[in-house]
């Protein structure tokens, strides 16, 4: 039940990610896991975007992963509340942000 209700939020905050310069689609839905893919020109321009970006949202304080060198994946616990996803949207965009002025 606690899952079925945090995914509309997961999508509520992860979606608007989807217009960022870097970002080619936000996907959410099956349970909580949430995927931000990191838009094809931003890759061929910068082949080590995706590894940086992972070790820049680390280091603010959020575990994410690299998917297919392409996606960065959100996968978190059943227990984490609505602020600590709002948390960890406002840092992957904080991460993107820093990406784009580098």
């Amino acid at each position: 039940d606690r899952v079925r209700e945090l995914e509309s939020v997961v999508a509520a905050r992860l979606g608007p990610l989807a217009g960022h310069e870097l970002v080619s689609e936000v996907r959410t839905g099956a349970g909580l896991l949430g995927a931000v893919e990191i838009a094809e020109e931003a890759r061929a321009a910068d082949p080590g975007l995706g590894a940086r970006l992972v070790a820049d949202i680390r280091r603010r304080g959020v575990l994410t992963r690299l998917l297919r060198g392409v996606g960065l994946q959100f996968s978190p616990p059943f227990v984490i509340t609505e602020a600590e996803i709002a948390q960890v949207a406002e840092t992957l965009a904080a991460a993107l942000d820093a990406a784009l002025s580098h």
